[in-house]
């Protein structure tokens, strides 16, 4: 018997339901051209977008893939529903924005909006 305590035992589970929030995960995984970021982050960049369209992503991450650096993720977590993400989409240009990029992407290797079902967060003091 395993005498380490279980640290996803102690964690706070928020599953989401009809009656509870929604939020999705928008994400996209790219191989970038060698060298290309930052040409990508200037691309990509949504400031342009009205700040109640941008307000509704939480959060928005790029993170480089530790073995190759032009393999780049970027996702957000989009305060909302698909309808409510399509509009937002729609609004900020998102096919404008994929068109700035396109010619410093090598291949998509994902593309893709995704619910969030669960949220795990650890509880505060919980040691590794």
């Amino acid at each position: 018997m395993n005498s380490q305590p279980n640290r996803l035992a102690r964690a706070t589970t928020n599953v989401n339901t009809k009656e509870t929030h929604i939020m999705i995960c928008t994400l996209t995984a790219r191989r970038l051209k060698p060298g290309a970021y930052e040409d990508f982050r200037a691309a990509w960049d949504p400031s342009a977008a009205p700040a109640d369209v941008i307000g509704r992503w939480k959060r928005i991450y790029h993170v480089r893939d530790l073995a190759d650096e032009n393999v780049v993720i970027s996702f957000g977590l989009f305060d909302g529903d698909e309808q409510e993400l399509r509009q937002m989409q729609a609004r900020m240009a998102r096919s404008d924005q994929v068109s700035r990029v396109q010619p410093l992407v090598e291949e998509v290797l994902l593309d893709g909006a995704y619910e969030v079902i669960e949220e795990i967060v650890p509880e505060a003091g919980a040691a590794p």
